[in-house]
């Protein structure tokens, strides 16, 4: 996890730099690795680092965090200092080509695909996406994969072909 989450985050850098944002990355270095199609967990926090990206102003800050949580499930975090959700339009920007109104990028109009498409592939892992956010005071998007995807290393996890 710490290694995908990492390359996540080297494949934005460009557009942080340019964007003229701090990223703080903080992973527990010992996570264990979990069941789950690599390409669509790295499609997730892409996703979600690209919102964060999107709509936080010059000088803003992002901060990725990782780590099991208290019920032994997977926590992945991504928060931002950006231009927020009305906590009213929320379901409205979780569902397909759904966008906050009163909500402007700094860069163009997306599709509203996004968020759609990274709570449909959380769900295909068994997870939850929620997203917990104040207009003006920026976002945070927690993606909770469930303890039976995290794998502890006496059950044959070398075995699994998808996994991270």
């Amino acid at each position: 996890m710490p290694d995908l989450i990492d390359r996540c985050c080297r494949m934005i850098q460009s557009e942080i730099e340019k964007a003229d944002l701090e990223l703080k990355i903080e992973i527990d270095p010992d996570l264990p690795k979990v069941k789950a199609d690599s390409a669509k967990l790295k499609q997730i926090v892409l996703n979600l680092l690209a919102n964060a990206v999107k709509f936080t102003p010059s000088g803003g800050r992002i901060r990725v965090t990782a780590g099991l949580g208290a019920a032994g499930q997977l926590d992945i975090e991504v928060r931002d200092t950006g231009v927020g959700i009305k906590s009213g339009d929320i379901p409205k920007v979780l569902t397909r080509f759904g966008q906050s109104g009163d909500t402007k990028p700094k860069s163009g109009r997306g599709a509203g695909l996004g968020l759609s498409i990274t709570k449909s592939l959380v769900e295909l892992h068994g997870g939850t996406l929620k997203i917990v956010s104040r207009k003006g005071r920026g976002t945070r998007a927690i993606v909770q994969l469930p303890k039976e995807r995290v794998l502890s290393g006496d059950d044959g996890s070398e075995s699994w072909k998808i996994m991270f």
